[in-house]
């Protein structure tokens, strides 16, 4: 058996629900907080663009 025939024949539709899930709740907790820890600059993640990102 290959490593991906392994890995994706063992994935339920409730495991892919609750990343999504997952996913969800952590976006909302990263959209509530306060600029300068999540924003321009901010320490935890930041979303500034630069032209040299592209």
């Amino acid at each position: 058996m290959s490593l991906l025939a392994f890995l994706y024949g063992n994935i339920t539709l409730t495991e892919i629900g609750l990343a999504m899930i997952t996913l969800a709740v952590v976006e909302r907790i990263l959209h509530r907080l306060p600029d300068h820890i999540v924003g321009p600059g901010g320490w935890l993640l930041d979303l500034e663009s630069t032209e040299d990102d592209l």
